[in-house]
């Protein structure tokens, strides 16, 4: 009886037109999902996904329409760019593509061109590079970026009396970011990169940057050492002590794994107790430099929001 089902089933399956979906091959056999899925990849039939079906139905309803641009496609099947044009070439869709009108979304025609791009920009809330690509089309001369020379800004002024007080101090202690997220006015909610920059152009007149370490970066291990040995020592997995193994050119250790002869080896013994005490060493160097740093954070953000506030008095 189950052989006689499974025949029906299979000549009803073959004269089923081709490229059918599964649901489609449920509905017209009268069994369930499940069981269509498990014929079409028994007898080998060729189904179509939802997917395509859902593309070519789409594609057939504007067939007898106007053209389509890319971004009108995308909001009609809700998808991307990418998907959207690969799927109108997919199915031979020739979409219409924009007038120069309808590209430019900025207003152009209130721009004083012997202003410099970054002006222009901020302006009109688009990037520096449309600007240049939209001067190159008019045929407009480049403008250089305006030097300021003239007196300092407070937020300029503020920097520069606290990278006097504090930049060798915190040299080594903290970096770019931490300058930044000091040196901010709360009045005036500027990028962290603007920031960032500014500060990258004062800190060079008071000291050679030096990055700082990471406190919980791992430092050199002695190789010597079993990877397990390693990663119990350093609370690490040991799967990092092989990748920093492979990045020192392989670099093998006196024992592998666990073997109980290096306990005997007094020469291993000694380097393993030496590792122990690097590793009390640098949770104590990392200790001390984590309570020093927050403490200089403390001191620089209590003596900005002053110099901020005598800069901005200054300048009336």
């Amino acid at each position: 009886m189950t052989s006689a089902l499974e025949a029906r089933r299979r000549t009803a399956l073959r004269e089923l037109p081709k490229n059918l979906t599964i649901e489609q091959v449920a509905d017209a056999l009268d069994v369930g999902y499940s069981t269509a899925a498990v014929l079409v990849r028994k007898h080998d039939y060729k189904t179509k996904n939802r997917k395509q079906l859902f593309w070519e139905q789409f594609f057939a309803k504007l067939a007898d329409k106007e053209s389509l641009t890319i971004e009108e496609i995308m909001n009609l099947a809700s998808c991307s760019r990418a998907t959207a044009c690969a799927r109108a070439k997919e199915f031979g869709y020739e979409t219409k593509r924009k007038t120069r009108e309808q590209e430019d979304q900025y207003d152009w025609s209130n721009v004083d061109w012997d202003r410099p791009n970054c002006e222009i920009a901020e302006q009109l809330g688009c990037s520096r590079w449309a600007v240049t690509l939209k001067r190159r089309s008019l045929g407009k001369a480049n403008v250089a970026k305006k030097v300021h020379t003239g007196p300092r800004t407070p937020m300029t002024a503020a920097i520069h009396n606290l990278a006097s007080e504090f930049a060798e101090q915190a040299n080594g202690l903290l970096d770019y970011n931490d300058w930044a997220d000091i040196c901010c006015d709360p009045s005036n909610d500027e990028l962290l990169d603007t920031r960032r920059m500014r500060v990258r152009s004062v800190l060079p007149d008071y000291v050679e940057y030096t990055k700082p370490i990471d406190p919980h970066a791992v430092p050199d291990m002695d190789m010597r050492l079993s990877s397990r040995d390693l990663a119990e020592i350093w609370e690490i997995r040991e799967t990092t002590v092989g990748w920093e193994r492979l990045r020192l050119d392989k670099f093998q250790p006196m024992y592998q794994g666990r073997q109980p002869q290096r306990m005997e080896d007094e020469r291993y013994l000694k380097l393993l107790n030496e590792e122990r005490e690097r590793r009390v060493s640098h949770i104590r160097e990392a200790r001390d430099f984590i309570v020093c740093r927050k403490a200089l954070l403390a001191d620089m953000r209590e003596r900005w929001a002053v110099l901020l506030a005598d800069a901005k008095k200054a300048q009336g």
